[in-house]
């Protein structure tokens, strides 16, 4: 059973006197201690059965595992931080260059849209000049028309007046004949409406772009997996028919948890490209959530 530890009292580093008893030299290592003792140290009950070496000696050990610790240091581990200090110069100069080269790409690309807008708002407004010019001709022919009918109707009214004023009954039955009747209606305009395609902000985002990180790493930054295990399953899946894997594919795609009877099946009157369709169509939108969702959590770390 190996001797207990004894309770080891404070010293300064350097300091070449026994902090336990006042004026002894500090002469001998205590083995079980891993600590410098004085020869009082020895009897004290604190190092009572412990093993002990002369000072010179735990020098002599202790100084060659400093002078190996020395020679680690210069010799590799101080070169190597100076060429990851050199690295890290040379990545920092590429990092700039990169992201000045992706600054000047988004500042072109934000001309082009803005080139693209000016001629794109040029010709809606040129179409709603255009409308705007037809719909006030359309409304000064229907003025014309309006004008022309109102002289008629007030020469109509004249004229109903003074016959029935002149009690004239042959003149009254023949007056039937002669009138006629107007009909009100509304300008032939061609209305127009402004209907924008979807918000601002998701059709400058979709055009302009967003920053992508690639998914590659070097092979110091791969993690070191485990050699691959056999999997029966995978086996099996790669003998299944390709029509059948589509199925299950899309039945994982559309909610693999739901139980059998309610995972959705294309029809059987249903074609097989537009089952394709839409199983791409899935695969897509989950590829995309996923990939969102990855970024996300990127630019949390970051």
């Amino acid at each position: 059973m190996a001797a207990p530890r004894a309770q080891v009292v404070c010293r300064p580093h350097g300091y070449s006197k026994c902090p336990s008893h006042t004026g002894q030299k500090l002469s001998l290592c205590c083995i079980n201690c891993d600590t410098l003792v004085c020869v009082r140290c020895v009897t004290s009950r604190f190092h009572r059965g412990h093993e002990f070496e002369d000072l010179s000696e735990a020098v002599q050990r202790e100084t060659e595992k400093l002078q190996q610790i020395l020679n680690t240091n210069e010799n590799s581990d101080l070169v190597q931080i100076k060429n990851d200090v050199s690295s890290i110069k040379i990545e920092m100069a590429k990092n700039k260059v990169k992201h000045d080269n992706i600054s000047a790409l988004i500042k072109l690309r934000v001309r082009e849209i803005k080139e693209e807008a000016d001629k794109q708002a040029e010709i809606l407004l040129g179409d709603c000049e255009e409308n705007e010019t037809e719909n006030h001709g359309r409304l000064l022919d229907y003025q014309a028309r309006l004008e022309n009918q109102q002289r008629d109707c007030e020469e109509q009214i004249n004229m109903l007046k003074m016959t029935l004023q002149s009690g004239n009954e042959i003149g009254v039955f023949d007056t039937r004949h002669s009138t006629k009747s107007f009909v009100l209606g509304s300008a032939p305009l061609k209305l127009a409406a402004y209907q924008p395609s979807t918000s601002v902000s998701e059709v400058v985002s979709m055009a302009l772009g967003s920053l992508v990180w690639p998914m590659k790493q070097s092979k110091e930054q791969r993690p070191t997996s485990r050699p691959l295990k056999h999997n029966p399953t995978a086996e099996r899946w790669q003998q299944w028919p390709k029509a059948e894997r589509l199925q299950a594919a899309s039945r994982i795609v559309s909610g693999g948890n739901e139980p059998r009877k309610h995972r959705r099946r294309p029809p059987r009157n249903e074609s097989r490209e537009k089952f394709l369709a839409e199983f791409t169509n899935n695969f897509h939108q989950v590829t995309k959530t996923l990939i969102q969702e990855h970024r996300k959590t990127m630019l949390m770390m970051n």
